[in-house]
């Protein structure tokens, strides 16, 4: 299943308010079915050092940690990810057609190659799509976890429900507990040594979301919650803010973060929102890894229901084998480090 398409959000998009948010249809991908030290500074390029300031809030106590765990600086360049392949590749899943194929996301092989794919484009981290204990981006995520650890990348998770409706503060909490198991993998992602999160949202959410997760957060984790209108003025602060807005090609929310998307080709209309322009692409790109952002984004790496991704497909492959966008990226982030 692929996301849903907002109108409301499309439209805030157009208006500059960068809310073009996508969801999958109806329900979770997965809804008929049934995450910590971090990666070592030594083995990342550009990790180590000490972290800039960070808002604090969203914690009540440091989460344990291994042994072996370091946290990766910031800035951070990560892309959003989904472990819900080869399914999704059915029924017309796509406009496009990827060049490796219809993937599976159980082979190891195929993380790798798209572990080594982020690298390239010189990102540190994914940010993969999950949806609750037991699901298949759940089960998937041990592998991602697995193969990071190997390759010296690192995962956390796209916390989806809240895109949803208002999870409790219990869900949250046992929801947290849970992710818990993975937060000890030394691929697990951590900043300031504390587990990340991102979580979704929708139009309606307030600064009530941002209470119900600062009650929910006994665990230490490290909170990054999805921007809505005002949310500069909630008296309580997540430790960081993103958007989610690959309709509009490029978002920056000052002071928090900035991202970039390759364009948006839902696979059930017939025009894109956003067509794909690999030199709009270019400067977009140039525009995040410029702005000092704490968290540099690119939405996303192989969403292909909406047709976000930048993974290499048939359409636009590329002599290095990465594709076109990946080729983008690698070229910006390394002419702009972080």
């Amino acid at each position: 299943m692929t996301r849903i398409f907002r109108a409301a959000a499309i439209l805030a998009a157009l208006l500059g308010l960068a809310a073009c948010s996508a969801k999958a249809t109806g329900a979770p991908p997965d809804a008929g079915a049934s995450a910590s030290g971090s990666i070592d500074a030594d083995t990342f390029a550009g990790l180590g050092g000490s972290e800039p300031s960070t808002n604090a809030g969203l914690h009540k106590a440091s989460p344990s940690a291994s042994a072996k765990a370091a946290s990766v600086s910031l800035p951070l360049r990560a892309t959003f990810y989904y472990p819900w392949y080869p399914e999704n590749f059915a029924n017309n899943g796509s406009h496009y057609t990827p060049s490796a194929g219809q993937y599976n996301g159980d082979d190891a092989k195929v993380v790798d190659r798209q572990i080594a794919d982020m690298q390239y484009a010189g990102l540190q981290a994914g940010i993969a799509s999950w949806w609750g204990a037991g699901k298949r981006e759940d089960r998937r995520f041990a592998v991602l976890l697995k193969e990071a650890e190997r390759l010296h990348f690192a995962w956390t998770v796209y916390y989806e429900n809240e895109g949803f409706g208002d999870p409790s503060s219990a869900t949250l909490a046992a929801d947290l507990a849970y992710l818990g198991k993975y937060t000890s993998s030394p691929a697990f992602l951590h900043v300031n040594g504390r587990p990340v999160i991102f979580a979704y949202g929708d139009g309606t959410d307030g600064c009530s979301m941002v209470d119900r997760w600062k009650a929910a957060n006994t665990a230490g984790f490290y909170v990054v919650l999805k921007v809505f209108g005002g949310y500069r003025d909630c008296r309580n602060q997540p430790d960081g803010w993103h958007q989610y807005a690959p309709g509009g090609g490029l978002d920056v929310q000052n002071g928090y973060s900035a991202v970039c998307s390759p364009g948006f080709w839902k696979n059930d209309t017939g025009t894109p929102l956003l067509a794909r322009d690999p030199q709009r692409f270019r400067r977009d790109a140039t525009t995040v890894a410029t702005s000092k952002a704490s968290f540099q984004l690119v939405t996303t790496y192989n969403e292909w229901g909406e047709g976000t991704s930048v993974e290499s497909t048939t359409d636009w492959p590329s002599a290095s084998g990465h594709g076109v966008y990946v080729d983008i990226l690698h070229e910006v982030f390394t002419a702009h480090p972080r």
